[in-house]
């Protein structure tokens, strides 16, 4: 899980985040002494926290064949897991979130496993 945060830091905010540093008046670029306080930084971004744990469990599972409907799941559930009431997915990603992430439990958000269009009044 550490070096899927150390990425998604690095990768996603950790410019915006020097810069924050560099207004605020601090002057060391990464304030984090070990991997342990990077992990826990990223995980109280609730956004960041989806994220890094969806691709941790994709990750952890050999047989995942990357594709780009995965990293359109991740980014969007990212957002929705964290600040909706529910959220409906496609069977893939819902199992990765309630049976391996278990994010429907962490942030009280009931995740629905879509079967098949849905029409909306």
């Amino acid at each position: 899980m550490s070096g899927v945060a150390a990425r998604q830091l690095c990768r996603v905010i950790f410019d915006n985040y020097k810069r924050a540093l560099a207004t605020a008046g601090f002057t060391t670029s990464f304030p984090f002494r070990n991997k342990e306080e990077l992990t826990d930084f990223l995980e109280d971004l609730p956004t960041q926290r989806v994220a890094t744990s969806l691709k941790y469990n994709y990750a952890k599972k050999a047989s995942t064949t990357w594709k780009v409907n995965h990293l359109r799941d991740i980014e969007a559930l990212s957002v929705a897991v964290p600040y909706t009431d529910a959220v409906v997915t496609d069977a893939d990603v819902w199992d990765v979130a309630t049976h391996r992430a278990c994010l429907d439990a962490e942030f009280g958000t009931p995740i629905f496993k879509g079967c098949g269009s849905f029409e909306v009044s």
